[in-house]
């Protein structure tokens, strides 16, 4: 996705997270039959135009017709239904115990229909952190700085870093549990805005020659089995993590001719 000047970025709304590179542009996408679609773009000072968090597996839409509250209305509520029951088997059991015999039967719907609307297990699983995925991708996109626009880019990766890591020290196992499926792991929706984010910060730092590599390699770090061994098995604090995670940078950068600032870099709040 190298390019000069500014960056393109399709966030996809409501059509199950869809990521693609445009043509620049600051004004949203609402034509055709995608009407929650917002162009995203990124230049030296950070994400601009319309921008919203990405759902993964969005509320149905009645469509136009003489009945639209009918099948659609009765698959949202099977959603809802089977998101609820999800919730409540993870809260008695843990992820572990979220099989989908037991959803079905505690949904009172079929497995095809859980298939249907998920997917697969990992997708249920990435659905029921769906909201809070919103949270952390709005505060990096669109809030205020170090995590979002304002911040010299070295302060953003630090505070990216730390935010995800705190989205895993609640989180955790559910993603983790979501993370089994190796295409999940760096291939679902939010992990993949989430590389391009780091990309993008990294091709401002000018610390790397390939950015989309060591974006990956940055991502592996931040997931949640490397982090959870760091915690469980290493027995380190999330607080020490963070530490980690902001050594690294500050390593980075300090290895590089880059434009990092890296006696400024600090945890978030501090």
């Amino acid at each position: 996705m190298a390019s000069s000047g500014r960056l393109g970025v399709v966030a996809a709304g409501r059509i199950a997270g869809i990521l693609r590179t445009v043509q620049p542009d600051r004004s949203p996408i609402t034509s055709g039959a995608c009407p929650d679609v917002w162009r995203i773009t990124l230049d030296g000072s950070g994400y601009h135009g319309q921008v919203d968090a990405l759902p993964l597996l969005p509320e149905p839409r009645p469509r136009p017709g003489p009945d639209p509250g009918g099948e659609r209305s009765d698959a949202a509520r099977n959603r809802q239904r089977i998101l609820d029951s999800a919730r409540s088997l993870l809260a008695e059991g843990g992820a572990d115990s979220l099989t989908m015999d037991c959803l079905a039967q505690a949904a009172g719907v079929g497995k095809g229909t859980i298939f249907r609307r998920f997917g697969s297990r990992s997708g249920l699983l990435q659905a029921l952190l769906d909201a809070e995925e919103q949270v952390l991708q709005r505060g990096f996109l669109a809030g205020p700085p170090p995590l979002g626009p304002g911040a010299p880019p070295e302060q953003r990766l630090v505070a990216f870093g730390a935010a995800r890591i705190e989205f895993l020290r609640r989180h955790g196992e559910l993603q983790r549990a979501a993370d089994r499926d190796p295409a999940n792991l760096f291939g679902s929706p939010p992990r993949r805005l989430d590389h391009t984010h780091l990309a993008y910060l990294l091709r401002e730092l000018a610390i790397a020659p390939e950015p989309a590599g060591l974006a990956t390699s940055l991502l592996a770090i931040l997931s949640a089995p490397v982090v959870l061994h760091q915690v469980h098995v290493q027995q380190q604090a999330f607080e020490q993590v963070i530490e980690n995670w902001t050594f690294l940078v500050h390593q980075l950068c300090r290895s590089s001719n880059s434009s990092c600032d890296t006696a400024n870099i600090s945890l978030p709040g501090q």
